[in-house]
C-alpha cells in the first residue's frame, strides 16, 4: 500500500500550465509567477487540473510513473462517455472518519448505462422507488455539497472492482454508501477480473453548477 502523500498541485486560474523541470513538477500562471514542486520526495498525493489549464505530456507521463491521482475538473454537461467507473465524495476535500484514516469518498460505482454517466448521475437526482442506494444518496444531497467524479473505463467493472479493493485495504472498510455485505468483500477480496494492458487513467471529476 502506498504510503499517505499530503501534498496537492492545484491549478486554480485559467491559463496556468503543468510542466517538467530538472526533477521537479512546474507550475507556471498567467501572470508570471512559478512554483516548483520536487517529485523525488514522494508527498505529492494529487493534482487538480481545470477548463482552461494546460499540461505537457511530460507531466502527464510522470503523473503515471508516479502513481499520482490527476483529476481535470470540467462541467457536468461534458460527461458523454457512455461507461466507467465513478465516485461520490464530499466536495471541496471535506474529509471524514474510517475505521484506518480518513476519506473524503462515500461510494464507488460503475455505469454501462446507454446514457452513461449523465443517466447515472440523474438516478441520484431523481431516483425512483425502488433505487434504494439512490434514494439514499438523494436525500444527503439535500444535506451535504456532494462531487460526482468520473472515469470513462472500457472495463467498468474491472475498474470499479480495483478502487473498491484499494479503498478496503486503506480503511478496512468500504464506503459508507456502498453495501458490505459477505458476497461483495468476497468479490473484492478474491475475485479475479480480466485486466486489459496496464494504462495510466485521468479521473475526472464533474462539478454541478
Amino acid at each position: 500500500m502506498r504510503n499517505a502523500r499530503a501534498k496537492k498541485i492545484v491549478l486554480n486560474g485559467y491559463g496556468d500550465y503543468l510542466g517538467m523541470a530538472k526533477g521537479c513538477f512546474l507550475v507556471k500562471h498567467k501572470d508570471g509567477s512559478a512554483e516548483k514542486y520536487p517529485l523525488f520526495e514522494k508527498e505529492i498525493g494529487e493534482v487538480i487540473l481545470k477548463t482552461g489549464n494546460s499540461v505537457s505530456v511530460g507531466a502527464l507521463a510522470s503523473l503515471g510513473f508516479w502513481e499520482i491521482d490527476t483529476l481535470i475538473l470540467t462541467q457536468i454537461e461534458v460527461a458523454t462517455a457512455k461507461q466507467g467507473a465513478y465516485v461520490i465524495r464530499m466536495a471541496r476535500e471535506q474529509s471524514f472518519g474510517r475505521l484506518c484514516g480518513e476519506s473524503d469518498i462515500l461510494y464507488v460505482g460503475k455505469t454501462e448505462a446507454k446514457g452513461g454517466f449523465k443517466s447515472r448521475l440523474s438516478h441520484y437526482l431523481r431516483p425512483s422507488k425502488t433505487q434504494w442506494t439512490s434514494k439514499r444518496i438523494h436525500g444527503m444531497l439535500k444535506k451535504y455539497d456532494m462531487e460526482f467524479a468520473c472515469c470513462p473505463y472500457d472495463e467498468p467493472k474491472n475498474l470499479e472492482h480495483r478502487l473498491l479493493n484499494q479503498y478496503l485495504s486503506e480503511h478496512d472498510e468500504l464506503p459508507p454508501f456502498n453495501h458490505a455485505g459477505s458476497k461483495t468483500l468476497r468479490k473484492i477480496l478474491h475475485e479475479t477480473v480480466a485486466t486489459s494492458d496496464q494504462v495510466f487513467v485521468i479521473h475526472t471529476r464533474k462539478n454541478e453548477k
